[in-house]
């Protein structure tokens, strides 16, 4: 395998990983009370998904997370980072009265995309009582 085809199996296993994600997102705000997702499918123009919960206008969390390279070759996708941040601008014209990023890793501790998304919804929650 080249260097070209380990870089586009790699890619290819990263696109697939974020599909599953954005679906087990969803599905995990669904069992939340008052958390809704948009994933980037519904708003392609967002660039990436977003939690927020019913009647809050005043923010919203922006969610990423991912695959991390750990070398070559393509096999070494062993990780996943999660990242939960929290914006809150009710006047609509900055600067933010918060900006907090109540989950931030480079180690999910899983590459199962149904867990990553369940820790990126717990955090939201926790979060949820510091509004």
């Amino acid at each position: 395998m080249t260097v070209t085809d380990e870089h586009r199996a790699e890619r290819e296993q990263m696109q697939a990983w974020d599909a599953r994600f954005e679906a087990a997102l969803a599905l995990a705000a669904e069992t939340v009370p008052g958390l809704n997702c948009h994933t980037t499918r519904e708003q392609p123009h967002l660039g990436m998904p977003r939690l927020f919960w019913d009647g809050d206008t005043r923010g919203a969390y922006w969610v990423r997370a991912g695959l991390i390279s750990t070398g070559s070759p393509a096999t070494t996708l062993t990780k996943a980072s999660a990242v939960l941040h929290y914006l809150r601008d009710p006047a609509g014209d900055g600067p933010f009265e918060r900006d907090e990023n109540p989950l931030d890793t480079l180690d999910a501790g899983t590459t199962d995309p149904h867990l990553v998304a369940a820790l990126i919804v717990t955090a939201a929650q926790h979060h949820r009582t510091s509004l």
